[in-house]
């Protein structure tokens, strides 16, 4: 006969949570970006547009353009971080690599293409991405730059973009943290011609491309808290271990 157990009365849990207070949704980011530069002025204008590269063409002489990038993978260095400026905006940093892999015309093996690591060698940029690429002329501001060997992408988000309100309170909370996630990665990518825009003195030919990358974000802002609930511990019904079976 199976042993009979007494089903246990309700009682009262403490449960230890991260309880989300916000949280900002920007779907189809794109995070890897020139700013555009008005025709008029020859200043920039605020705007983003996709990267501008010259790949330098293969070969000896140089004499296999691109045909395709038939491959793409975004790196994320570092987990993705956020700061609270001022109790007024969040402020995300993503700091990532890309890899391309690269089909020439006339080569049967493709080429792997690191950047911003090789930008400068095998690789040249319509604009100098070393000093930031600003969209300003909507909410959020975003700049990308690379900094170092990577590429730094920010975005300053206010608070009263995200859905939900935080207190002045839950602001000093010293468990107040966030966490971004990034989802459904994007990519696109259109090849253009070959000119002499290449790396070298003189430039070597090379293939122009425009390349842009898009992430869905997600910033969920929280803070550490107990949460009494009444309820049954699930561990009551786990089953008692059977005897071993000295025969199995």
């Amino acid at each position: 006969m199976g042993e009979l157990r007494t089903k246990p009365e309700p009682q009262q849990l403490d449960i230890f949570v991260k309880r989300i207070l916000a949280k900002y949704f920007g779907p189809n980011t794109q995070i890897l970006f020139q700013e555009g530069i008005d025709p008029r002025t020859g200043n920039p204008n605020g705007k983003k547009e996709p990267v501008v590269l010259f790949i330098d063409n293969a070969g000896d002489a140089f004499q296999f353009p691109v045909q395709c990038v038939s491959e793409l993978i975004l790196s994320i260095v570092d987990c993705p971080t956020n700061t609270i400026i001022c109790n007024s905006k969040s402020r995300i940093s993503i700091t990532f690599k890309v890899f391309l892999l690269v089909k020439f015309q006339g080569v049967t093996a493709p080429s792997l293409i690191v950047l911003p690591d090789d930008i400068g060698t095998r690789v040249m940029t319509e604009v100098d991405l070393t000093q930031p690429q600003n969209q300003s002329n909507c909410i959020p501001r975003e700049t990308l730059q690379i900094i170092g060997d990577n590429f730094v992408y920010t975005s300053d988000i206010p608070l009263s973009k995200f859905d939900g309100c935080i207190t002045k309170e839950q602001m000093s909370d010293c468990s107040l943290q966030s966490h971004v996630l990034l989802r459904c990665m994007t990519w696109d990518v259109d090849v253009d011609g070959v000119g002499n825009n290449g790396t070298g003195t003189p430039p070597v030919p090379a293939t122009t491309i425009s390349l842009c990358i898009a992430e869905d974000i997600l910033d969920k802002i929280g803070i550490d808290q107990d949460i009494f609930i009444t309820a049954i511990p699930e561990d009551f019904f786990c089953p008692k271990p059977k005897d071993c079976d000295p025969d199995c």
